[in-house]
């Protein structure tokens, strides 16, 4: 079976409640699936009891609800490891006021130390549930009094009891699966809906159930793509949240850049730049007092000019990524700038956004994984010789075409753009059906781009930047919709920062307007 990591995991469950399979569904199917794990396991032990450690986090929860469907047959404790006013799950708060009101069917005790714990319940055999980190684990020192409870766990194990663990046993690294000075010895380990990574090398001792994760949840892009954001340091100074450098922009287009560029900045990155051509620079500085904007004295971008090739080399090297493309136009000498662009952020390992005209200079030039490209079916069948007709139906084989062809363009990313969006590194591959017929019209690809090229500046991984943006700028432009009832660019943009905030809502299952999966949106 495939394995799957922390993180990966944590998407899948938040994008099941996006799909309408709440996390409080899943919390009871997993706790479900480990009651039946500890009543075999009672079977073969011949005992009647089951002791409980359960931790603040949603492997707790997952351990509360196991001792709920455990004791109408077994006597049941369950320690804490917690005060309940500290459990940081609202999920595993919820089954403790739930075990808390069956005063007949479960003994409850909320542990401080190891002193607290009566070590004689462990004088016959006894099912242990370790619920405490599970993939919540960070570090590799486990401290008091969690150390000294792990090793009654693996001191009544020697005595003859047995002991499962919840997803992961306490102490080990899910992903790795080094092991901290202190780990739970199970001798069962129920992994929810895949095998964590680090985790493979337990064999026989792993139980894998299906919790009710829909496939869609993986496959789609949704709000949990987004816990790779990363949070803004309380201590950080400008320019460490974001720097973006935009080329883009030509005598006839001046809207272009300036949707990409207002699309970054609203997504709350420190700073925008642009270099444009200088008979543009007004209007684009007109929209945003913020952006930072140097002109140059040509009508298009061009090799001749070796004094704006430099200076552009130079801000390059001063920024966390690039986009170029949007309104570039496809002068041949422009085209070739384009190439130059290219070549030197490959060489510098610089990110880069490529887009619009840009992208027909890809298949004169080699390009590497830190490049995200994002065409639409026309500019597809530029950059690979492959008509494709981008529609649901053609869905599967679709994705196989443009992850082959990420593949040979040595694992670039390339955002597909149609009706659903195809998004692949050549390795991995999502879809993303956020978003509206409405948004056909033209700047929504420039908004695409800016947000894309924004959030690989702080995200630092083309390919999740890349799903990111996808779902934020569809889902963005369904939420324009429905609170306008009409859509253009400019409302969109303005309704970024709060989609953001929904999605943050979201994430920590706090109330959110992100409207659930619907198909009949797309």
């Amino acid at each position: 079976m495939q394995s799957i990591s922390t993180a990966e995991m944590m998407i899948a469950d938040i994008n099941s409640e996006f799909f309408g399979v709440s996390r409080a569904l899943l919390m009871e199917n997993a706790g479900s699936k480990v009651a039946e794990v500890a009543k075999r396991m009672a079977q073969d032990l011949k005992t009647h009891q089951v002791v409980i450690f359960a931790g603040k986090g949603g492997n707790g929860g997952d351990g509360l609800v196991a001792a709920r469907h455990l004791s109408r047959e077994f006597k049941v404790h369950v320690f804490l490891l917690s005060e309940p006013s500290k459990i940081k799950s609202s999920l595993t708060f919820q089954n403790w006021k739930i075990l808390s009101n069956l005063k007949l069917s479960v003994n409850l005790k909320i542990v401080q130390n190891r002193l607290d714990i009566p070590l004689e319940i462990f004088n016959v055999p006894t099912v242990i549930i370790d619920a405490i980190f599970g993939t919540g684990i960070r570090g590799s020192i486990i401290k008091e009094p969690i150390a000294s409870i792990i090793d009654v766990i693996n001191a009544a194990k020697k005595s003859g009891s047995k002991v499962i663990s919840v997803d992961t046993p306490s102490g080990m690294d899910p992903d790795t699966g080094t092991c901290a000075n202190k780990v739970v010895d199970a001798d069962k380990v129920v992994c929810f809906h895949r095998i964590k990574r680090g985790l493979v090398n337990l064999g026989n001792k792993l139980v894998v159930a299906n919790i009710g994760i829909p496939i869609e949840a993986e496959l789609f892009s949704g709000p949990g793509d987004f816990v790779f954001l990363p949070k803004r340091h309380v201590w950080s100074h400008k320019g460490e949240n974001g720097r973006l450098l935009i080329l883009a922009g030509s005598q006839y287009y001046s809207g272009a850049p300036a949707l990409a560029a207002l699309a970054a900045q609203s997504l709350g990155i420190d700073l925008v730049t642009l270099i444009v051509p200088e008979n543009i620079v007004t209007p684009i500085r007109s929209y945003s007092p913020e952006l930072i904007v140097f002109p140059f004295s040509k009508s298009h971008f061009t090799t001749s000019d070796e004094k704006l090739l430099s200076f552009v080399f130079q801000q390059m090297k001063k920024n966390d990524s690039v986009l170029i493309g949007p309104g570039i136009g496809k002068d041949p000498d422009t085209i070739e700038f384009v190439k130059q662009v290219i070549h030197f952020a490959c060489e510098e390992g610089i990110p880069l956004v490529v887009d619009a005209d840009a992208i027909s200079a890809i298949p004169h030039i080699q390009v590497r994984e830190n490049t995200v490209i994002t065409p639409h079916a026309g500019e597809f069948q530029l950059l690979s010789g492959i008509k494709i007709t981008n529609t649901p139906q053609h869905i599967q084989k679709n994705i196989e075409l443009v992850v082959e062809v990420a593949k040979k363009l040595n694992n670039a990313v390339i955002l597909l753009k149609g009706a659903w969006d195809i998004i692949t590194n050549g390795m991995a591959w999502k879809i993303n059906a956020a978003g509206t017929a409405l948004m056909t019209r033209g700047g929504t690809g420039d908004i695409l781009s800016g947000l894309t090229a924004a959030l690989l500046s702080i995200v630092k991984n083309p390919y999740r930047s890349a799903v990111m943006g996808a779902f934020l700028n569809g889902i963005t432009g369904e939420m324009t919709y429905m609170k306008h009832g009409f859509y253009n660019d400019l409302e969109h943009i303005k309704m970024i920062p709060f989609v953001l905030r929904e999605i943050k809502n979201f994430i920590e299952g706090k109330e959110s307007s992100i409207p659930l999966f619907n198909m009949k949106t797309t």
